[in-house]
């Protein structure tokens, strides 16, 4: 197999993690009585994709920033220097989980599925349990491809 068609192979694998995972949370949804099943896999898909985009994008500018100010030569000259670079790591690291957990969360208030500590738990036990699965399962297959 080609260096290629490896490379694909695990972006592929990124979208399957993210599909399956939504379909699981769906039915997860469905048979705890929470939503309909089609209610839940709009629920489940739309807080993925949303929280998915809006994260990894904020991620990505963040680290891409950081990157072109060390290429610049200006990163010594960050106010703050290490802690600022530091903070700037975690929450690029931080924010794609922290937003699948609002997000979920809010959404679950303003459809009147679920409020209190269930829907807090929920959320953040889904949100944790994609993020790494979804992140970590293309990754790992990378660690041990390259």
């Amino acid at each position: 197999m080609s260096s290629v068609a490896r490379e694909w192979l695990g972006v592929f694998l990124f979208v399957f993690c993210v599909i399956g995972l939504t379909i699981a949370e769906a039915v997860w949804l469905s048979r705890s009585s929470w939503m309909t099943l089609g209610r839940g896999l709009l629920f489940a898909a739309g807080t993925n994709i949303l929280g998915f985009c809006i994260g990894l994008f904020t991620s990505f500018v963040t680290l891409g920033i950081m990157l072109a100010m060390a290429w610049d030569g200006s990163l010594s000259e960050v106010p703050g220097h290490d802690s600022t670079l530091w903070f700037a790591m975690v929450s690029a690291i931080l924010i794609t989980p922290v937003l699948l957990i609002v997000l979920k969360r809010l959404l679950l208030w303003f459809l009147k599925v679920r409020s209190g500590s269930r829907a807090w738990a929920y959320s953040f036990a889904v949100s944790t349990l994609v993020f790494v699965l979804t992140l970590g399962i293309p990754s790992i297959y990378f660690y041990f491809i390259f």
